[in-house]
């Protein structure tokens, strides 16, 4: 029971991890100052489409998933999942929110935005990987590129997020201060936290799986 009611509460936070995310890329886009790599590509995608950004979000990550459950289906688990699933209506119902409070475009409101997008982002990475129940599509495709290529993972995460920049920008998605800002400050933030979490976690008997 005990072990069940542990994975529980790690889905738990799986979840919430994914819902903070959608928060921070809206409030990242809604701020004008970009957002981070990922973010940019369904940014772009999204106005060559014509579809919204939620929408759009959540159907790359399917499709990704889709892939890498047919190239290593041992990167996909439950928190993959989640992610594919639910971040991208997050992405909408803020921007639905956001939209229906007429909340004014001025530069304060932008920068404050801005801050908080980024402190989610942080956290919530920090969250997800502390949740223990699997990695982001995005993760796992550079986990599969290790393999393949026998180079680090942060290598080849790092071209991931480069090629899902370059992508995104080139189909008119906005790079801005945030996309360097979550660049260089994601990982160690949201390791900082991470680890926290999993001592936290830990002393109240839910550790997450490493």
């Amino acid at each position: 029971m005990s072990e069940n009611n542990d994975k529980t509460k790690r889905i738990l936070l799986c979840f919430l991890s994914v819902m903070l995310l959608g928060m921070s890329t809206a409030l990242c886009m809604k701020s004008g100052f970009g957002t981070n790599s990922v973010a940019t590509l369904f940014s772009g995608i999204s106005k060559v489409t014509k579809l919204n950004i939620g929408f759009t979000a959540n159907t790359i990550n399917t499709v990704l998933s889709i892939v890498i459950f047919i190239k290593n289906k041992k990167y996909i688990n439950i928190g993959t999942i989640v992610y594919a699933v639910f971040m991208g209506h997050a992405i909408n119902f803020i921007i639905f929110l956001y939209d229906f409070l007429n909340i004014p475009n001025i530069l304060v409101i932008k920068i404050f935005d801005s801050i908080v997008g980024c402190f989610l982002c942080f956290l919530s990475v920090g969250m997800f990987v502390a949740a223990g129940v699997g990695v982001n599509p995005w993760a796992a495709l550079g986990l599969i590129l290790r393999d393949k290529f026998g180079k680090s993972f942060g290598i080849m995460k790092m071209v991931v997020d480069v090629s899902a920049l370059i992508i995104g920008y080139l189909l008119g998605g906005k790079i801005g201060i945030i996309t360097i800002v979550t660049a260089f400050l994601t990982g160690p933030c949201a390791e900082k936290i991470s680890n926290n979490i999993r001592n936290f976690l830990s002393k109240n008997g839910a550790g997450g799986e490493t």
